[in-house]
């Protein structure tokens, strides 16, 4: 891989981190109303309901993990492509939270 689109990765990663990390805090105050999910009757026997709970409840822990591990791959190892898809790791819960909202 040449130099310039080792510029483009890494300058699109830290654009995905720093958007993730402007994210971080309204995905703790969605963590607090999560439980909110379970507030119509038998919902808690429902199976896409308490994926959508863990998803939502699991957003904040991956994103942090993310863009720590992202960050260090970018800087420290220089490892652009595996920092480029660290980054993404945020995109498969908030699609999966996407999907489940769709279907119900």
């Amino acid at each position: 891989m040449n130099q310039k689109e080792n510029k483009i990765i890494k300058n699109i990663t830290i654009i995905i981190n720093v958007i993730f990390c402007l994210i971080f805090p309204l995905s703790i105050v969605a963590l607090m109303v999560s439980p909110m999910v379970f507030d119509a009757p038998c919902s808690t026997k429902d199976f896409c309901t308490w994926v959508f709970f863990l998803a939502m409840v699991s957003v904040p822990i991956v994103i942090f993990i993310s863009v720590r591990t992202s960050l260090s791959l970018l800087f420290k190892l220089k490892s652009y492509k595996k920092a480029f898809l660290f980054s993404l790791l945020p995109t498969i819960n908030f699609t999966i939270m996407y999907l489940l909202a769709c279907l119900d």
